[in-house]
């Protein structure tokens, strides 16, 4: 028996292992840290914030937690940090210049007891600091009248041990750490071939539905203009004159529209809302349901097809990734091709691979898909086009991998068709657009942008007077600066990991932190295993993913430092699709068991993100 529990033990390590790290997880951010209970009223959008130190320690940004409230919602509830280790907390109650009523502020953290600071008792506890013009207690809560965009508090906490049922939470985590090892018991037989991934694709078809259907229709990042452009379609096959009086309301603030790009997304999309023209929904919700259309046929694709599981997996590393097919943007469609052109491509027993190399199929058939889905990837929105480039190493590593079985002639027959096919759509599509316009069309966009867009953007308008985000590096910020002081990576990190709504609904520090190791983790393991394991085609596909991903986030500085600063984790998006192709390529140097546990805990906190911080941020229909 001793031995039978010992051999269990050395065969599942990995798994013993993560189980525990993940009940230590739960044991440090929910039961040995406080939860805070707050009721607050504010005039705007604005942050509240808690700073703890010590007695002899200054109060820092690393040691705080901040929180997103608006006049629309009164209470809030957050955790803190362990009330063990604070002697004096700083709260910050709003970031502007006006006035704020806190109802109610109260901690609570298994083995203390402390009083609330507000309700019950009296406001004596709270000793106004900084920008504090004047407080006043009333019989609705602590009114706070500021002179600047920083008023602060001080509070000294009395904390008293209180009993805590230790026994109690010991069984409560050993029956975590059950249900958890056999979870993951379960996920070692359906992990083989992550046989798992269409099932977290319901999950995400059945959140992104939920939220798509609840959430107000101009709660999400420029979903206005994605609409109108997709709208022009609904009774239009060509595309406009890019002055044409018609779609003048597409132009948004920086006067452009996504009528005037390549994006082949719109067409799509407003042939679908016109499809569910008669069944009288919302005006904005065919536009969601096209989005939500797009993953549903994502989750069907997986379920018979091995490479397409593999890629769709890199949708569980992150809620963004699959916030995206809830609202009407051009992101999920490019994100959609992306994953499928890689599954066909890096998957060395897909069809495409199979017509590639040995001519399996006929070639009516296969050149022509594989063509349109190159058209696609081509009509896509740019930040996408390296996957594309990426793609090409992936065909020439496959092809030198079986070189020497190959028809010269006929591979180079069969490689063009498909190439050929693409290319051909795409500049047809785009010479369209160029026709309709008189061969003018970058004349008519700078004149357009020049009359339309804000003064703020308005490229006509003083480099002074414009904003202040705007060509930064011709400011004189610096790029370490850009980094540093306007934190560019982070900024664009957090947004990558489940930043909802105009970048405003966000969760705690934590939880990013969280998001950064096991992504880290995940990324270190896969390049273990392709090092250690793979052979020399797979070591430079993996080599290639991450080079192209580096180029692609420089490109995203430089953009973000000479052009206009918008630190979005959306805009990187084709790292993970690039990166997932080349674990694809090399999947039998994979350790299935390590790769699926490590996505599975990066997708029960991306479920955990949008379930807590993303619906309840979204503003419902009223």
């Amino acid at each position: 028996m001793i031995a039978r529990i010992v051999s269990a033990l050395r065969n599942h390590w990995f798994l013993i292992g993560a189980c525990l790290l993940l009940c230590t997880a739960y044991f440090q951010f929910f039961v040995d840290r406080a939860r805070v209970d707050l009721s607050i009223t504010v005039e705007k959008r604005c942050y509240f914030r808690l700073y703890w130190a010590g007695s002899d320690e200054p109060f820092t940004e690393q040691r705080s937690v901040r929180l997103l409230v608006s006049p629309e919602q009164r209470d809030y509830r957050f955790y803190f940090t362990d009330l063990g280790n604070v002697q004096r907390i700083r709260v910050d109650p709003h970031d502007y210049e006006g006035t704020s009523t806190i109802h109610r502020l109260a901690f609570a953290q298994p083995g203390w007891t402390t009083r609330r600071l507000f309700g019950d008792n009296g406001f004596s506890a709270l000793q106004p600091l900084t920008q504090i013009e004047r407080s006043a207690a009333t019989p609705d809560g602590l009114l706070t009248v500021s002179s600047g965009n920083d008023p602060t508090y001080l509070y000294q906490p009395q904390l008293l041990p209180a009993q805590w049922d230790r026994t109690h939470e010991a069984v409560r985590l050993l029956v975590m750490f059950l249900l958890l090892y056999g979870g993951g018991l379960l996920v070692g037989t359906l992990g083989a071939d992550l046989d798992f991934v269409p099932l977290c694709l319901a999950a995400m078809v059945a959140l992104i539905l939920t939220m798509a259907i609840i959430s107000s229709p101009d709660v999400h990042p420029d979903e206005g203009v994605h609409r109108k452009a997709a709208a022009y379609y609904q009774t239009h096959w060509f595309p406009p004159a890019a002055d044409d009086a018609e779609v003048r309301d597409t132009y948004g603030p920086y006067g452009n529209s996504r009528l005037n790009g390549r994006e082949i997304y719109y067409v799509f999309a407003g042939k679908f809302a016109d499809l569910l023209n008669h069944f009288h929904l919302p005006d904005h919700l065919p536009f969601r349901l096209f989005n939500v259309t797009m993953l549903l046929a994502l989750l069907l694709l997986s379920l018979p097809i091995s490479g397409m599981r593999w890629m769709a997996a890199t949708l569980l590393i992150s809620p963004q990734l699959w916030y995206v097919f809830s609202y009407c943007n051009s992101d999920a469609f490019a994100l959609l091709i992306s994953i499928v052109c890689c599954a066909l491509v890096a998957d060395r027993s897909s069809r495409f691979n199979r017509y590639l190399l040995s001519g399996e199929g006929s070639h009516w058939f296969w050149g022509p898909v594989a063509g349109s889905l190159v058209a696609l990837l081509l009509l896509v929105k740019s930040n996408y086009l390296p996957v594309a480039g990426f793609l090409v190493v992936l065909v020439a590593l496959t092809i030198w991998q079986n070189r020497g079985d190959l028809s010269r002639r006929s591979l180079m027959l069969r490689l063009l068709l498909p190439g050929v096919i693409g290319v051909i759509c795409a500049a047809g599509y785009v010479s369209l657009q160029w026709y309709v316009n008189d061969f003018a069309l970058n004349e008519k966009k700078d004149a357009l942008r020049a009359e339309l867009a804000l003064p703020l953007f308005n490229p006509t308008t003083p480099l002074e007077k414009q904003h202040p985000y705007l060509s930064m590096k011709e400011r004189g910020v610096t790029a370490a600066k850009l980094i540093h002081s306007h934190r560019w990576l982070e900024k664009s990190f957090r947004s990558g990991f489940g930043v909802y709504g105009h970048m405003t609904v966000s969760a705690r520090q934590g939880v990013y932190d969280l998001f950064r190791w096991l992504a880290l983790v995940l990324l270190g393991a896969v390049c273990v295993f392709v090092l250690l394991k793979g052979d020399w085609p797979q070591r430079g596909a993996l080599v290639a993913a991450l080079v192209v991903s580096a180029a692609l986030v420089g490109a995203s500085f430089y953009h973000s430092w000479t052009a206009d600063f918008q630190a979005q984790g959306r805009y990187l998006f084709p790292l993970p699709v690039m990166i997932g192709a080349a674990v694809l390529f090399a999947k039998q140097a994979m350790s299935r068991r390590v790769v699926s546990c490590l996505l599975l805990a990066l997708f029960s906190l991306s479920g955990y993100s949008f379930l807590v911080v993303g619906l309840p941020g979204m503003a419902p229909i009223p």
